[in-house]
């Protein structure tokens, strides 16, 4: 076996090497279980526990003009819905999304079939997530109306 090549600046690979790469691929296949196998991702946020946020843009037909394309939330590969913020909570248990459409706030549990609204009518875009998981509720905070600076705090309780 060869001794490892020095590079002129650099100097001979270290130790870590083989530790960088692994941590490396790591962090890019915790990347993957949230949308494996979904095509035409540009751009994706992964909160981990197998949600994430992405927006798809398929290709455009021939002939066609591409509309405007928005945000969607992940479970799992499930898409539910074009929304605005996600906030998953510190056990990955349950998330919190903003439909962009209505406004509206849905949350999902994972042991859960569908989701849930919390507030189908919630004027204001959220700011700020808080979750308290021992006593079940969600704490959103959006900017208030008027004055730089102020915050409306809102509480939901969930099961």
């Amino acid at each position: 076996m060869e001794p490892a090549t020095q590079h002129p600046r650099i100097g001979k690979p270290g130790p870590f090497r083989h530790l960088i790469l692994a941590a490396s691929l790591l962090m890019i296949s915790a990347c993957v279980p949230c949308l494996r196998g979904v095509e035409h991702v540009t751009r994706q946020t992964n909160y981990g526990h197998e949600f994430c946020r992405a927006t798809i843009d398929p290709p455009a037909e021939s002939g066609a003009e591409g509309g405007e394309v928005y945000p969607h939330c992940y479970y799992q590969r499930r898409d539910l819905g074009a929304c605005r913020i996600m906030s998953v909570s510190p056990s990955g248990r349950l998330a919190l999304w903003q439909d962009r459409s209505t406004g509206g706030l849905r949350i999902l549990a994972t042991d859960w079939r569908e989701p849930r609204w919390l507030s189908q009518n919630f004027e204001g875009q959220v700011q700020h997530v808080d979750w308290n998981e021992a006593d079940a509720q969600v704490h959103v905070r959006v900017p208030g109306k008027g004055v730089v600076g102020t915050f409306y705090s809102y509480t939901f309780p969930y099961h």
